[in-house]
C-alpha cells in the first residue's frame, strides 16, 4: 500500500479546521498533525477528535505559506481545500498530496 515502507508515516493536514479529515488518519494510526490559522478551529478540531472520535492529533496554529515546521518533517502533506477571503471575493484552492 501507499504507506508500507513506514511503520507509522507523519502526516500533516494543511488547513486542517474542525478535523473532518484528521480522524480517519488518527484511527488508522498514523502519526497525524493538524495545521489551521484559526485557533477557534483548532480548538473545535481537538474537542471533536477527543469527544467523538476518541483520538488525538498535534495540532498548531499557522499559515501554510510559513510552516512551523522543519523541512521534510512530513512523510504526507494533505492540502485538500482552503478558504481564503481576499477583496470579498471568495477564493478556493484544491491540491491532493496523496
Amino acid at each position: 500500500g501507499i504507506f508500507s515502507k513506514k511503520i507509522k508515516p507523519k502526516i500533516l493536514e494543511v488547513g486542517c479546521g474542525s478535523g473532518a479529515n484528521l480522524w480517519m488518519l488518527c484511527k488508522e494510526n498514523f502519526d497525524v498533525y493538524g495545521l489551521d490559522a484559526s485557533q477557534e478551529g483548532l480548538r473545535l478540531c481537538q474537542e471533536t477528535l477527543l469527544n467523538k472520535w476518541n483520538v488525538e492529533a498535534k495540532l498548531k496554529r499557522g499559515f501554510f505559506n510559513n510552516l512551523p515546521y522543519e523541512s521534510k518533517f512530513f512523510d504526507y502533506v494533505i492540502f485538500i481545500e482552503i478558504k481564503l477571503f481576499r477583496s470579498s471575493k471568495y477564493m478556493h484552492f484544491f491540491y491532493f498530496f496523496l
